[in-house]
């Protein structure tokens, strides 16, 4: 009995499109060093939602757009969303990495989907470069930002983690195996696994990725609150704050408290 994975070909095709597109609409009432990682990461989720419902309708489609496009989109919304961590954690991007790497998924398509055909090495190569990304990801996720590290930030890194860990599993399955045959079944239990894994850790990850963008909005806010916009030097809220914090360690411990007051002569 074969199992039917179109069914999960339009959940995934349904709700990457749909959240891709409402991340698209909301991103206008956020500023614009916030608005910006999310156009990237919800261009990304319309990415890998045309590559499910390219793979869905695959038999209408064709080979070109299924493998050769659906294909390249799949390693472009991983592109997308690197892109996207690395401009809301203000980390250097490699031009390498976003340009680079899918012209390589491309022309990997290109070549064993029409010049000398064999879908299971294209797909083993495939699952070799997205690995590289998602651990790419997970790393970036991982690193301090401002000496801080938000809890909505090691948990995307920890689902791209596993997300890495399962395509290992297929790529551990190719090798075992040695089955490179010309087609590739999709519909093997390995694959439709890690189908699944990726529907489940991509309907994880953006939801943690949009209170990663909000976490930075609410400390923004607190630091405008606390902060002079023309001096940036704390002003009379942050001070009391401070002071009011001071003082109470100053009396639980016993300590004495001073304080230095510097007037500037112009």
């Amino acid at each position: 009995m074969t199992f039917d994975i179109r069914p999960i070909w339009m959940v995934g095709a349904l709700t990457e499109t749909g959240f891709g597109l409402l991340v698209l609409l909301v991103k206008k009432a956020y500023p614009i060093h916030l608005s910006r990682p999310l156009l990237f990461w919800g261009a990304s989720s319309i990415s890998l939602g045309v590559f499910f419902a390219l793979a869905m309708v695959q038999t209408v489609v064709g080979q070109f757009f299924f493998h050769v496009l659906g294909g390249t989109l799949a390693t472009l919304c991983l592109i997308l969303k690197y892109q996207a961590v690395t401009e809301l954690k203000h980390q250097r991007s490699s031009r390498i990495w976003i340009i680079g790497t899918p012209l390589v998924a491309f022309a990997v398509s290109v070549w064993f989907t029409l010049a000398e055909r064999n879908i299971s090495i294209k797909q083993f190569i495939f699952n070799l470069i997205n690995l590289a990304v998602m651990i790419l990801l997970a790393w970036c996720l991982s690193r301090t930002e401002d000496g801080r590290r938000p809890l909505a930030d090691k948990l995307a890194a920890a689902v791209f983690a596993l997300l890495a860990a399962s395509t290992c599993g297929v790529i551990l399955n190719f090798l075992l195996s040695g089955n490179f045959a010309a087609e590739y079944d999709f519909n093997q239990p390995r694959s439709i696994y890690n189908l699944i894994a990726t529907i489940a850790a991509a309907g994880v990850v953006s939801p943690l990725f949009l209170l990663m963008v909000s976490e930075r909005l609410t400390r923004n806010l607190e630091v405008q609150a606390m902060r002079d916009p023309l001096t940036g030097l704390y002003n009379r809220r942050a001070f009391e704050e401070i002071a009011f914090a001071e003082i109470s360690g100053a009396a639980r411990s016993g300590l004495p408290l001073s304080v230095l007051m510097l007037r500037s002569e112009e």
